[in-house]
């Protein structure tokens, strides 16, 4: 498999992520009804945010925040 191609295109991973960043709440439920209290409100819509950011930070370093 060539560079860009495949399961480690970024796009795909973009638009992956921002597929879940509006529902994160919605896909969180079923996840603490199954015992993971761990999953506060702040932290399904904080995971979108951090992923997104380690893609910008793994394929283009200059859009690294800060």
């Amino acid at each position: 498999m060539r560079r860009g191609q495949g399961i480690g295109r970024p796009s795909w991973r973009l638009l992956d992520a921002l597929a879940f960043a509006p529902e994160a709440e919605k896909v969180a439920v079923p996840w603490r009804e199954a015992g993971r209290t761990d999953l506060t409100p702040r932290l399904p819509a904080a995971r979108p945010e951090d992923y997104l950011q380690a893609l910008f930070d793994r394929y283009d370093p200059a859009l690294r925040a800060g």
